[in-house]
């Protein structure tokens, strides 16, 4: 069995922290109101996916800095213009493993940021 290190405790503190945070935001009567989606219909990004809006936000604050997009598209291992669709056109939704990524990219951004 792995040990875990100072460093990946953080990163599931981290983790924890920013999907706390993403539950308290969503509101309490989307759920009731939220329709079902059709058998198979494609989710699309919108109000209807309260986390995945949150997520963006998220991620678009570890964005600024020049260069910042083009290296998390590389660290995700997609184009840069995918990367566009889910950020900023809004125009697509990731798979499980690419969403996951980009949760993992933001808690280590968050990591490297905080003051020690």
């Amino acid at each position: 069995m792995k040990h875990m290190t100072h460093s990946s405790l953080e990163f599931w503190g981290i983790l924890a922290d920013l999907l706390f945070a993403s539950l308290e935001k969503i509101p309490r009567a989307r759920a009731t109101k939220s329709r079902p989606n059709k058998s198979g219909s494609v989710m699309r990004p919108g109000e209807d996916t309260p986390l995945w809006n949150i997520m963006i936000a998220e991620a678009n604050k570890e964005l600024r800095r020049y260069g910042a997009k083009a290296k998390l598209a590389r660290t995700l291992g997609i184009p840069r213009q995918r990367l566009n669709d889910f950020l900023q056109a809004r125009a697509r939704l990731p798979n499980a493993e690419i969403a996951l990524r980009l949760m993992g990219w933001i808690c280590e951004q968050r990591a490297q940021n905080k003051p020690q």
